[in-house]
């Protein structure tokens, strides 16, 4: 009778995340194979590319636009701050993008490796609460900061008298 090897605990966070990943247009971090169509993998490829070139486009807009001289003391610094933070998320996707075949060797290694390892169902269960815990903070933190932004954009251009109510 063979004995079925027990499967790790974030094996089916890990698997959700990486799906995350791929449907964002990174690219395919998990180590299993899955079937895809031909179709599909056109599809996605299509996806890629323009998902990838809006990123790097509009990144290289937000540099490109530094040089203008016309821009306001605010709207210099939110073009630097967009700047900076558009081009470490290029860096992180390109990084994802050239290490994924590493990134799957460490999950097959993580997730279904032949070592033995401590797992301990109460010390995952804590870290996988505190990880929900700081996703969210950074979540609302992030979308209430642009929910802010698009509010501030709508009075200034009320203001400014582009919208009328």
């Amino acid at each position: 009778m063979s004995k079925k090897k027990p499967t790790h605990l974030q094996k089916h966070y890990l698997k959700i995340l990486c799906r995350l990943i791929y449907y964002i247009g990174i690219c395919d971090c998990w180590y299993e194979d899955s079937d895809r169509s031909r179709t599909h993998k056109i599809i996605y490829k299509i996806w890629i590319f323009f998902m990838n070139s809006f990123l790097i486009l509009n990144t290289i807009n937000e540099i490109l636009a530094c040089t203008r001289s016309d821009l306001t003391v605010r709207e210099r610094n939110d073009l630097i701050q967009f700047s900076f933070g558009h081009i470490s998320v290029c860096a992180k996707y390109m990084f994802l993008m050239l290490q994924k075949d590493r990134i799957k060797v460490l999950f097959k290694r993580l997730v279904d490796g032949s070592r033995s390892t401590f797992t301990s169902s109460e010390v995952e269960k804590k870290s996988v609460k505190k990880a929900i815990a700081y996703s969210v903070g950074l979540a609302l933190a992030t979308y209430g900061t642009l929910a802010l932004s698009v509010v501030d954009a709508y009075l200034r251009s009320r203001k400014a008298g582009i919208i009328s109510c």
